[in-house]
C-alpha cells in the first residue's frame, strides 16, 4: 500500500490519524486541551479513564501563580464507542453521576475542571445505577465573615533568637550578628571545614572552644512559664538576667532534636539571655526560640514582647503579633440557619497547608483544592459553632528569613547563607493565615419555586 504524504506539522498529523483516536479532550472553545493528561485502560468488559491536570491547566496571561483566583474550565470528553460512565471521587472513592450522551457511535462527557482536579471514570457497556445522586442545590443567601474573630493557637507563640552579640572563647563581646554568619567567622578563624558538610562526615573531637551568644530583648508584659527551645540542650550553659538556669528538658519544639528548657519569669523591661555553646568541627550554631503566651512586635529586626491579641482578623497573622509563629491557627465564629438546609463554605485565599472545618465539635472536611469550597449538606436550624483550622507552614520559624530574593525556587543550604545584595538583617516573612474573609452560602434544594 502506498504511503500518504502530509505536511510536516502537528495539525496535519492529527487530522490524518483522527479515525484512530480513542479519546478527545476539548475545552469550551472546541480546542484540544493541552493542560490535561489521561490514561485509558481496558478492565475485562469495562474501561477506566483517569484524567488529571498538570501545572499548565487553565494557564493564561492573567493567571495567578498560586491559583488564588480559580478559573473553572468546561471540558468535553469524546470517546470512541458507546459507554455508560460512572465517576468515582478520587479522594473518597464515592460514586457520583457524570453528564453524558451518545452521538454517532461515540460517548460524550461534560465536566467542569479546576486546577489540581482529577476524575476517575468507569465506562461500562450497560447502564449503571449510581450509588448516590447529587442534589441540585441553589443559593438563597450569602454571608461574608468580615471582622475580627476569636482564635486559638496549637502551639505557644515564638520569638526567634537568631541575632545577638557574641564572643569567641573568653574574648570581648562583638556587635550583634546573625548566628550562621557568626559560625562561618569562627570556622574561618579556626580553619574548620565548611559548615555545609553533613556532621557525620566530620571526625568528632572534644570541644575545646566556645561561642557565647547574648540576646537582648524588651518585654511590655510579665511572662510566666516561658520556654527556651534549643538544640543539644544538655551541652549548653544558660544565664537569664545574670542568673544561671537549670537545664531541665521538658519537651521539644517542632522536632525532637530541638529541646525545650523552662525559663524563669520574664519581667517587664529589658531582658538578657546568654547561651554558651561548645564548638567543634562538627558544630553549627543554630537559631534558638523563646516560646510562650505573648505577642511579638517586629520593627525591622527589632523585636518586643507584647500581650497576645484578644482577637484576630482575616489576613496574615505575621502583622497581628504572630510574626514567627508556624503552628496551626484556629478561627472560631458562629453561624445561624433560619431553617434546616445545606451550607457551602468558601475560603479561597489562604497561606498554609490546608483548612480543616469543624461544626459543633464535629469534623466536616477540609478545604485544600480549587475552588476552595466545602459543602455541608445537613445542618439544622439554629446557631452553630464553626471552627476553621488553618494548618500552618514552618517558614517563619525555620525558613531563610534573611534572603532578599523571594522569587528563589531552589531552597537549599545556600538560602540561609546569602551574601551581599541577597542578604538583609530585616525579616522577610511569608504570609500565614486565612487572608480573605471566608464566605458562607446558604443553599436549598431546587424546585419549581426556586427556578
Amino acid at each position: 500500500q502506498r504511503c500518504r504524504r502530509i505536511d510536516f506539522d502537528r495539525a496535519s498529523l492529527l487530522a490524518e490519524l483522527e479515525e484512530e483516536r480513542c479519546v478527545r479532550i476539548q475545552n469550551s472553545h472546541g480546542v484540544n486541551e493541552s493542560g490535561l493528561i489521561y490514561t485509558y485502560r481496558q478492565d475485562g468488559e469495562d474501561r477506566w479513564l483517569f484524567i488529571a491536570c498538570h501545572e499548565k491547566f487553565g494557564e493564561n496571561a492573567h493567571a495567578a501563580a498560586q491559583n488564588d483566583v480559580t478559573s473553572p474550565q468546561e471540558i468535553t470528553v469524546t470517546l470512541q464507542g458507546v459507554f455508560y460512565p460512572v465517576e468515582y471521587d478520587t479522594l473518597t472513592g464515592k460514586q457520583k453521576p457524570v453528564a453524558f450522551w451518545h452521538k454517532d457511535g461515540k460517548t460524550v462527557l461534560q465536566r467542569t475542571y479546576f486546577a489540581c482536579d482529577s476524575a476517575l471514570i468507569l465506562l461500562c457497556n450497560t447502564k449503571q445505577e449510581v450509588a448516590e445522586e447529587i442534589k441540585d442545590l441553589v443559593p438563597i443567601r450569602r454571608r461574608s465573615l468580615k471582622g475580627a474573630v476569636a482564635y486559638g493557637l496549637s502551639e505557644p507563640n515564638v520569638l526567634l533568637l537568631d541575632q545577638g552579640e557574641y564572643r569567641f572563647d573568653d574574648g570581648p563581646f562583638q556587635e550583634a550578628e546573625e548566628m550562621l554568619r557568626i559560625s562561618r567567622l569562627f570556622r574561618e578563624k579556626l580553619g574548620f571545614p565548611s559548615d555545609r558538610l553533613q556532621p557525620y562526615t566530620v571526625k568528632e573531637n572534644p570541644a575545646t572552644h566556645f561561642v557565647t551568644m547574648r540576646f537582648t530583648f524588651e518585654s511590655e508584659i510579665q511572662v510566666q512559664n516561658a520556654l527556651l527551645a534549643v538544640e543539644d540542650a544538655e551541652k549548653i550553659r544558660i544565664r537569664f538576667n545574670e542568673i544561671p538556669v537549670e537545664k531541665s528538658v521538658v519537651g521539644y519544639f517542632a522536632d525532637e532534636g530541638i529541646q525545650t528548657v523552662k525559663l524563669p519569669v520574664i519581667p517587664v523591661g529589658k531582658n538578657v539571655l546568654e547561651i554558651v555553646f561548645p564548638y567543634t568541627e562538627r558544630t553549627n550554631l543554630e537559631w534558638c526560640y523563646l516560646l510562650g503566651d505573648f505577642g511579638v512586635r517586629v520593627r525591622g529586626f527589632e523585636k518586643v514582647l507584647t500581650p497576645l491579641p484578644e482577637k484576630i482578623g482575616f489576613g496574615s497573622v505575621t502583622t497581628q503579633l504572630l510574626p514567627f509563629y508556624s503552628g496551626n491557627v484556629i478561627y472560631s465564629f458562629q453561624a445561624e440557619l433560619e431553617k434546616d438546609g445545606a451550607v457551602q463554605l468558601e475560603a479561597s485565599y489562604y497561606r498554609g497547608a490546608l483548612i480543616g472545618v469543624e461544626v459543633d465539635g464535629k469534623k466536616r472536611g477540609s478545604i485544600i483544592f480549587p475552588p476552595y469550597r466545602l459543602l455541608i449538606p445537613d445542618l439544622k436550624k439554629g446557631v452553630h459553632e464553626v471552627k476553621l483550622t488553618l494548618f500552618g507552614h514552618r517558614n517563619n520559624s525555620f525558613g531563610p528569613l534573611h534572603m532578599v530574593n523571594r522569587g528563589e525556587r531552589w531552597i537549599g543550604p545556600a538560602a540561609w547563607r546569602t551574601r551581599d545584595q541577597n542578604w538583609c538583617y530585616e525579616y522577610q516573612l511569608s504570609p500565614l493565615g486565612i487572608l480573605k474573609s471566608p464566605e458562607m452560602t446558604f443553599l436549598e434544594e431546587k424546585n419549581e419555586k426556586s427556578d
